[in-house]
């Protein structure tokens, strides 16, 4: 009688992670999160002050179009009349504006870094530029036309304003002279692109401005007194036209 012998292959065992072992893997992996997700916050925040500045451009294209089918004349800057946009933070008030012809796209008018989602529009216009109010020097120095702009490559026309209030009126405003108010911030812009923000000038090109003082990014509150604060000085330059009236 012949007998069958069969052959066992040992199965090995499925060995698992120990616990010590998983603590590991845990930790590596928080490290690689630590050391990539700042890069990806850049990256992210670069993509929206991208996409933050083709915005601006757009809307001060709109601003260029404006004056050419109005003979010259600058769109008003006004946060208690008839302006670019209408007082009130809803996207009527943008629709009632004069610019809105000539940029229909509503969400062109909110920055994606903006914090504040309820507000409809991030941007606001240079007050010495056709304002039709009184504010102080502002209603001495204020350009009307197109053509009285000698610098456009150093006037701003827009600028981000991070308004307390959660919604912008459609002006920013800052005194000059210096003596005026020295080292006092009226209207205060944003600084959320990384430490900064975008301008738009007049010749249609738009800088990120970084700010070099750090109570720039801490400012809350209107009328803001940072004695020799270097960004309030350089802002009032780009916001200021009298010189370019001699």
């Amino acid at each position: 009688m012949n007998s069958c012998y069969i052959a066992t292959i040992p199965i090995p065992r499925r060995r698992g992670f120990t616990l010590v072992e998983l603590l590991v893997v845990i930790g590596i992996i928080a490290l690689l999160i630590s050391i990539l997700l700042p890069a990806l916050n850049r990256a992210r925040e670069h993509g929206q002050r991208v996409t933050c500045a083709a915005q601006m451009r757009e809307m001060t294209t709109a601003w260029q179009m404006y004056s050419t089918e109005n003979k010259g004349l600058l769109v008003p800057c006004s946060t208690d009349a008839l302006g670019w946009i209408q007082t009130g933070n809803t996207e009527q008030a943008l629709m009632d504006g004069l610019l809105y012809k000539y940029l229909t796209t509503i969400k062109v008018y909110h920055c994606p870094s903006d914090p504040v989602q309820t507000r409809f529009s991030t941007y606001s216009m240079n007050d010495y530029l056709c304002d039709p109010g009184n504010y102080r020097e502002a209603a001495k120095w204020k350009i009307l036309k197109m053509a009285q702009i000698k610098r456009a490559s150093d006037t701003a026309v827009f600028i981000e304003e991070n308004d307390p209030r959660g919604y912008n009126m459609g002006g920013f405003y800052e005194d000059y002279p210096i003596n005026v108010s020295p080292g006092m911030w009226v209207d205060f812009a944003a600084s959320w692109h990384q430490s900064g923000m975008n301008v738009a000038f007049a010749d249609g090109h738009v800088d990120w401005w970084r700010w070099d003082d750090k109570r720039t990014v801490q400012l809350s509150g209107f009328f803001t007194t940072q004695a020799g604060n270097p960004d309030l000085d350089r802002l009032r330059n780009a916001l200021v036209t009298w010189p370019q009236q001699h």
